[in-house]
């Protein structure tokens, strides 16, 4: 594999001079810990894995560029953070065996940028995906960079997948949903035989609570859905970030488009917000909008009837425009 020579003068110019804004980056790394940064990316590997998302080449070292800069000033940021120390030392220590900051770069899974600790050093893996801003990567890099010394915790078995979600059975929903008659409590789901209730007797200490992105994989998962606005807008609020992600996932798979629309647009557009607490990107919204003079009706019995026999949800309250729900069991994989 070789890489175009177009790439080849933009790693040279804006990869490895010296005065470039990465090689400074390295330079206050190296003022940091004592060793110098070790970089030396595979690029045609990595151009031949990731090309298809560049349409206009000339934008793909920049890109790898803007990930490592926000990479590293992010490691130095949390080095010189007196609440990291146990982490720090842990850093130093892997480091020291080779006496210099080892970063490699590779492909993962993940829609954004993951940090793992690999062979005594930093693995900075990109999503094999189009760019997204860097203001969406920043809080997944400050959590994969202290969590990176942690041993394997199976944290897979707390999510679910866009491919895990059936395409039928769907079950009939009754007409009192949607008529805004009824007002009645659902009554509530007892807790699984795994998951029993938590008692707490006395509050916890701020500090030994774990951040909000890891408490919210943990059941009882809460879900809401709301009608908006009528036949245009339906808001589905959710305690657990990964059912999120799988109902836009399946969402965008089977959402129509607008062939009456010259451009023929997404008939749905789909809208995740993310929430403003913890370190990584988690969500908390999805916003459902129908195109404006659109042919199609958005109605939430679809979702309802989602959330319950797809994903296992159960109704604790409805009242025609808001419908509550709740998981007990926790969800795993395999």
């Amino acid at each position: 594999m070789s890489l175009p020579t177009r790439l080849k003068i933009d790693v040279r110019d804006q990869w490895a001079k010296e005065d470039c804004d990465l090689q400074i980056r390295f330079q206050e790394i190296y003022k940091v810990v004592g060793f110098r940064v070790d970089c030396s990316p595979d690029w045609p590997l990595l151009w031949t894995e990731l090309k298809a998302f560049f349409p206009d080449p000339s934008a793909f070292i920049p890109y790898v560029r803007s990930i490592v800069v926000m990479w590293s000033r992010l490691l130095c940021d949390l080095l010189q953070d007196d609440k990291n120390e146990v982490w720090v030392e842990q850093v130093l220590d892997g480091v020291s065996k080779t006496s210099s900051v080892k970063i490699r770069l590779g492909i993962g899974r993940a829609e954004l940028p993951a940090t793992t600790w690999a062979n005594l050093g930093f693995q900075i893996l990109l999503p094999r995906a189009a760019p997204r801003p860097l203001s969406e990567s920043s809080g997944g890099i400050n959590v994969g960079l202290l969590a990176c010394f942690e041993p394997p915790q199976g944290a897979l078995d707390n999510t679910i997948t866009a491919g895990q979600v059936p395409d039928d059975s769907w079950a009939d929903v009754g007409a009192e949903m949607v008529t805004g008659q009824s007002s009645t409590p659902v009554a509530q789901t007892k807790a699984s035989a795994g998951t029993p209730p938590v008692h707490v007797k006395l509050l916890p200490d701020v500090d030994s609570l774990q951040r909000p992105e890891d408490l919210m994989l943990k059941p009882p998962y809460q879900l809401a859905i709301r009608s908006k606005t009528a036949f245009s807008t339906i808001t589905i609020e959710c305690s657990h970030p990964p059912t999120l992600k799988v109902i836009e996932g399946y969402l965008k798979k089977w959402t129509k488009r607008e062939f009456n629309n010259i451009n023929q647009p997404p008939a749905a557009r789909l809208t995740l917000s993310e929430s403003p607490f913890g370190l990584g990107t988690s969500y908390s919204v999805l916003e459902i909008e129908i195109e404006q003079y659109s042919r199609y009706i958005l109605t939430p019995t679809f979702f309802v009837s989602f959330v319950q026999n797809a994903l296992g949800y159960s109704m604790t309250y409805e009242d025609g425009i808001y419908w509550a729900f709740r998981r007990d069991a926790e969800f795993r994989t395999g």
